[in-house]
């Protein structure tokens, strides 16, 4: 993801140990086109309030995630177009039953891929917690009919 040109790997020039450091004016300068490109104006570069360019790199990551949600709505649409004509395509399929499309857009950002890797370990333990639980339902019920039981 474009972090606004603030990462120095992503510059043009190669820079040596042997360089001084940039000056806040040559940083200035080199992050002018990035913000342009988000939509930020020249005159509001220079001249704006300084908490613009904070608010044009939000609303740059808001326009990706949006883009991203529509392109995996219209691949949605595309799976149910495609799987609606499946019956013509079977005749040669091996296996009958179509794969399910992906749930939700993909993660983009490294946050959205730690909150989905974080979901999908929430979501794992709670089905563990739910087949420990149907298994000790199941141990109870064997223990009912001898008259005792686990829970004491």
């Amino acid at each position: 993801m474009d972090d606004g040109g603030l990462d120095s790997s992503s510059s043009d020039e190669s820079t040596s140990s042997s360089e001084a450091p940039k000056t806040p004016s040559e940083w200035f300068e080199e992050l002018c086109p990035y913000y342009m490109s988000y939509g930020m104006s020249y005159d509001e570069y220079w001249n704006g309030d300084n908490l613009l360019p904070r608010y044009y790199r939000k609303k740059h990551k808001i326009e990706i995630d949006r883009a991203n949600r529509q392109a995996w709505l219209q691949g949605a649409y595309v799976y149910k177009a495609i799987l609606a004509n499946a019956p013509i395509f079977q005749v040669f399929a091996k296996d009958k039953t179509p794969a399910p499309y992906m749930d939700a857009p993909l993660p983009l950002t490294k946050e959205e891929v730690e909150a989905e890797e974080e979901r999908k370990e929430k979501k794992k333990q709670g089905e563990m917690r739910e087949a420990f639980s149907r298994m000790a339902m199941g141990i109870n019920q064997q223990f009912k009919g001898k008259g005792e039981s686990l829970d004491g």
